[in-house]
């Protein structure tokens, strides 16, 4: 009985957190200053530009740069190369779109958090240290926090 309780405490706080911070709907939780209340920054729009900004940088630097081409030589993926910078970029408008057409939302978070974890798979192929790996999981686990908010807002 006492588990059962506390899974519906956390059920509880979950909900509340993601009505406040995912939603956008008022806040319960705001920072004060000599003018008045001031809404706390909603959390999912900051993770989609920072997504957007990373998958535009890295789309455009996997079709262009040098470096990456040599990454892509070393996990045996050099014939991908070309598509996964295209997909970075897909799933970087997809996002921004998104924003107007729902579903694309949600189709393009699940697409990158796909590709991030197809890079993890790669990195781990190769025997990368964990570092190396650091930014893809980082960016999997945002673009799977954007996706189940999107989902859920459908």
């Amino acid at each position: 009985a006492a588990a059962d309780d506390d899974l519906a405490n956390l059920d509880k706080d979950f909900r509340d957190f993601h009505d406040e911070l995912v939603v956008g709907r008022q806040p319960k939780h705001t920072l004060t200053s000599g003018s008045g209340e001031i809404c706390v920054l909603t959390l999912v729009p900051v993770l989609e530009a920072l997504s957007v900004v990373a998958f535009l940088f890295y789309g455009i630097a996997c079709l262009l740069s040098p470096k990456l081409e040599v990454e892509f030589n070393r996990y045996q993926l050099a014939r991908w190369r070309v598509l996964v910078g295209w997909l970075e970029i897909a799933g970087a408008l997809g996002l921004v779109v998104g924003q107007w057409f729902p579903l694309l939302k949600v189709a393009a978070a699940a697409g990158l958090v796909l590709l991030m974890l197809c890079g993890l798979w790669a990195r781990w192929r190769v025997r990368d240290p964990w570092y190396a790996m650091a930014p893809a999981f980082v960016l999997a686990v945002v673009n799977f926090f954007i996706f189940l908010s999107a989902f859920r807002s459908l």
